[in-house]
């Protein structure tokens, strides 16, 4: 089976496709088995001191997200996100 005919039949992205085919030939067929796609950088993560602030500021302040979020210019959904990780939302 062609390349273009995986991506129609499977409907993935080319790019897709063409990894699993360069990992097939390098490691074998067995690679895929137990293989993660995921990506192992995450550069626009929220830097740990800014995750850290925000857990501060609200312990201190015992302000709303909102405010943390104009105080720390911060978006208000990233301050919901790590609050709600850090078991500190209301």
């Amino acid at each position: 089976m062609k390349q273009y005919e995986i991506v129609a039949k499977f409907r993935v992205h080319t790019q897709t496709v063409r990894n699993s085919v360069r990992r097939i030939r390098k490691e074998g067929e067995s690679c895929l088995e137990d293989c993660s796609f995921r990506p192992h950088t995450h550069p626009n993560a929220t830097p740990p001191e800014k995750v850290a602030e925000i857990i501060i500021e609200m312990k201190e302040s015992k302000g709303t997200r909102e405010h943390i979020s104009r105080k720390l210019n911060i978006p208000q959904r990233t301050v919901s996100r790590h609050l709600i990780q850090a078991e500190l939302s209301r």
